[in-house]
């Protein structure tokens, strides 16, 4: 029975106080790795460029952005630890009474615009260090979901809520696309709005701030006539799921249950997403496409027919088995965005 059973992050048999300086000591380690790879220079930086002026104080910029990420790093803990994290990694006492206010305080001085900054700053860094790369290009992969809200009278104003036949929903709902990194699953871009938004007007933002040489993988839902067009006007390509509702004209046959389609152009006048409305008066020609279908055979899965279009065209670089193996892997996303709102907490925003 000497063996020791941990549960809850704790060890059976310590004593509280070696409990509280593992906790220190994991919480030193925590705060050295946010500030590796989110430095306080650049945060500084950031705040600058944006215009935003702050006193030195204890609850600075840096510090908060840091505190932030932590509260949710550490499983989206009170506001009353943060303080108390300061108080461990300072080893000072802060003016005032330990009650998570300060914190929240600071939290709201802190510009919005600094939390997009640090999320395309950690992106770019995974993309060079850990990035997945096919065909010469950047793999990315994009997919959506919705998070609640705190329910307060602005965030249902400008969120709304879902409603079905048993009434509207208890809390303000809260729509994003998300675009990761398909090597480590990083957050490479994002876009987010009302709950009544379709995720095609957020699509429609990524890409309008997509760079070149990417290749980007969604499902059938993000699949339109328009997204192949703007994708292919910013330099990169697209891979997704055939929707059943595209129609085509074949032009010739690539090999089996492998074909190059033809979309007609004059379709774009019945688009409805208003992301796509600027670039609707430049598409003067039809679109070719890559349509691949195969049947899909895995063990210990259910079989089932796979069509998948893509704006790769060419059936010798670009196989259509490797284009099959390659569009399975959007499923990382789904896995992703499962540990964004569980093990992060944003199923449920409460900053």
């Amino acid at each position: 029975m000497n063996r020791i059973v941990r549960r809850k992050g704790w060890a059976l048999g310590e004593s509280q106080e070696e409990r509280r300086a593992n906790d220190a000591a994991a919480a030193e380690r925590a705060g050295r790795l946010i500030g590796f790879w989110l430095p306080a220079e650049a945060i500084q930086d950031w705040c600058s460029a944006l215009r935003y002026r702050w006193r030195e104080r204890a609850w600075g910029p840096v510090v908060t952005l840091w505190a932030c990420v932590m509260k949710h790093v550490q499983g989206n803990c009170g506001a009353r630890s943060m303080e108390d994290w300061l108080i461990s990694m300072r080893d000072c006492v802060l003016p005032g009474s330990i009650d998570g206010r300060d914190f929240c305080r600071a939290r709201a001085r802190l510009p919005e615009d600094v939390w997009w900054c640090g999320l395309k700053w950690l992106g770019a860094k995974a993309l060079c260090q850990a990035g997945m790369r096919a065909f010469g290009l950047r793999v990315l992969l994009v997919d959506g979901s919705t998070s609640q809200a705190a329910d307060t009278p602005a965030n249902a104003e400008t969120f709304g809520r879902s409603r079905n036949q048993e009434g509207e929903s208890r809390l303000p709902l809260v729509r994003w696309v998300l675009m990761i990194c398909a090597g480590c699953g990083a957050v490479v871009d994002a876009s987010m709005g009302g709950y009544h938004e379709s995720e095609q007007a957020f699509f429609a933002a990524l890409v309008e701030r997509l760079t070149a040489g990417c290749l980007v993988v969604a499902d059938r839902g993000l699949c339109s006539f328009m997204a192949f067009w703007v994708i292919q006007q910013r330099g990169s390509h697209f891979l997704c799921r055939h929707h059943q509702r595209r129609k085509g004209r074949k032009v010739r046959r690539l090999g089996y249950k492998d074909d190059l389609m033809e979309w007609s152009y004059r379709d774009v006048r019945f688009v409805r997403c208003h992301g796509w409305w600027a670039w609707i008066p430049l598409v003067k020609k039809d679109l070719r496409v890559h349509v691949v279908e195969r049947q899909i055979v895995r063990k210990g899965y259910r079989t089932f027919t796979l069509r998948i279009c893509t704006s790769l065209l060419d059936p010798r670089t670009v196989p259509a088995g490797e284009l099959m193996e390659l569009y399975l892997k959007r499923w990382r996303i789904e896995g992703a965005i499962r540990d964004l709102k569980t093990g992060f907490g944003i199923d449920r925003l409460r900053g």
